[in-house]
């Protein structure tokens, strides 16, 4: 099974505990694009070759501004343009 599997919450408060957003397979799609929007729909992260290892999400803006918790959204597509996985992120500060 290669799906992706994305885990709906995180807690980027520096404590070195579950700091990152982990979306599992992943590295099946090493061309990815991860987008993140706010609830009135702003983006405020994308990325490409999402990895959970080098190149992960924080819990920041792309502008390195810490986001306050609450609920957010996502789309992930593959190299394609295919939606692989789409939903809502709780993030816990």
């Amino acid at each position: 099974n290669c799906d992706v599997i994305v885990y709906n919450g995180f807690t980027p408060n520096g404590d070195g505990i579950n700091d990152f957003w982990v979306i599992d397979n992943i590295e099946k799609f090493p061309n990815n694009k991860v987008h993140i929007f706010n609830r009135w729909g702003n983006k405020i992260y994308q990325t490409t070759n999402y990895d959970n290892a080098n190149n992960r999400w924080n819990g920041k803006t792309n502008s390195g501004q810490a986001i306050t918790s609450g609920t957010y959204f996502y789309i992930i597509i593959d190299d394609a343009e295919k939606i692989l996985q789409k939903g809502w992120i709780e993030i816990t500060n």
